[in-house]
């Protein structure tokens, strides 16, 4: 599901900006670029449990489908790169407009394999609780950046119909 999620972000970036269709999209840990040329860094930073519709202590879910499922919040780092800081805040920008627009991801635009668990929510924000101790442990110097969060379904099981 880690890779359908991300399919999803780059799918809805490529899709909604001409300027984000012509650079990288770079998954890669954002210290391992050696060069400045326009990119976006887009890095899963972490992976925790999820309240997002936990019917139990359990954080199991049985869906409509048969399915037991676990919730994950995938938490990735939009990092832009450029040659000039203006060139990176223009990345930025266009990330966070193109972005916007899916607070709530409708079924039709989340890879296959995400389709079937409901719209999912996209929690955008421009800071962690604490940026400094992420930064270090990404072992990048400060960049301005946007922290996205993802409820994801993991499937547990399927019980016999």
């Amino acid at each position: 599901m880690i890779t359908a999620v991300t399919q999803t972000l780059t799918g809805i970036l490529v899709e909604t900006s001409p300027l984000i269709r012509n650079v990288e999209i770079d998954l890669n840990h954002p210290q391992t670029r050696q060069d400045v040329k326009p990119a976006l860094s887009l890095y899963l930073y972490a992976l925790t449990k999820s309240n997002h519709n936990i019917l139990d202590n359990s954080h199991r879910q049985l869906d409509t489908q048969g399915y037991i499922v676990d919730w994950y919040d995938l938490s990735f780092v939009i990092i832009p790169w450029d040659w000039t800081v203006l060139g990176q805040w223009q990345l930025l920008s266009e990330v966070l407009t193109s972005l916007i627009p899916y607070r709530l991801i409708a079924q039709d635009k989340l890879a296959p394999e995400l389709r079937g668990f409901g719209d999912l929510p996209l929690h955008i924000a421009t800071s962690v609780p604490d940026t400094a101790r992420c930064e270090k442990a990404l072992g990048i110097s400060f960049h301005p950046a946007l922290y996205l969060t993802i409820p994801t379904p993991f499937v547990v099981a399927r019980l016999q119909p």
